[in-house]
């Protein structure tokens, strides 16, 4: 727009131009603060990376974990679980997820059952329930 701005030699045939370019402008630099994409990408970035770290310290303990270890391995995962914005999950995939959780006769996590409201119950079978 400076470009054709200077080019122009009356300013009055490209006002219309210049506040239809402003507004687009403002508007897509309000939309990307509301949003703040480069700040979810490098959270997701840093949570996935320490989740990565977790699942190889947990595999190096070739089947043999103290206590102590354990408590600490629990912790960590505690902490990257608390990092974790499950509020800006679409509620679809947090509705998939629960869902895949309560078919496979899984415990659906906090976060997705008793925050989001789903309150998706286990399925459980009548031998099951006689065997407890």
């Amino acid at each position: 727009m400076c470009i054709i701005n200077s080019i122009s030699q009356n300013a009055n045939d490209i006002k219309i131009y210049n506040i239809v370019v402003n507004a687009i402008s403002v508007l897509i630099i309000s939309i990307n603060n509301s949003v703040k994409a480069s700040e979810k990408y490098e959270l997701f970035k840093k949570l996935s990376q320490s989740f990565i770290i977790l699942s190889q310290e947990i595999e190096s303990l070739d089947n043999v974990c103290t206590p102590e270890q354990y408590k600490i391995i629990c912790l960590k995962y505690d902490n990257l679980i608390l990092d974790v914005n499950f509020e800006d999950c679409p509620s679809y995939i947090k509705k998939n997820v629960s869902l895949s959780f309560s078919n496979n006769n899984r415990h659906i996590p906090i976060q997705l059952n008793g925050v989001i409201g789903q309150h998706i119950k286990i399925r459980s079978t009548s031998a099951e329930i006689g065997s407890v």
